[in-house]
């Protein structure tokens, strides 16, 4: 984006621009935001069902679901019969 001198910055200043570097993918081109484009959707396809699982347990205990449950139910399909609720009365 811009090019700063490192001789004039501080440590801090240095840090930073590092770390801005490699949070926002600057370097090495097209593969490594694929690779993290990849790594961001492969994160949300492992949580969501977990998150669905807690609000369908949670509304099971009779507290709201926070309205989530409806959102993240199409993300793991697998999860439907456990989002939608039991089938008979538990005792």
């Amino acid at each position: 984006m811009h090019q700063a001198r490192v001789e004039g910055s501080t440590l801090g200043e240095q840090i930073l621009g590092v770390l801005v570097v490699l949070h926002f993918g600057w370097f090495g081109g097209w593969p490594i935001k694929v690779a993290y484009g990849l790594l961001g959707a492969g994160r949300t396809a492992v949580t969501a069902p977990s998150v669905a699982i807690w609000l369908a347990r949670r509304r099971d205990k009779g507290r709201p679901a926070l309205g989530l449950l409806a959102i993240l139910s199409p993300l793991s399909p697998s999860l439907a019969p456990v989002a939608s609720g039991p089938a008979t009365a538990r005792t």
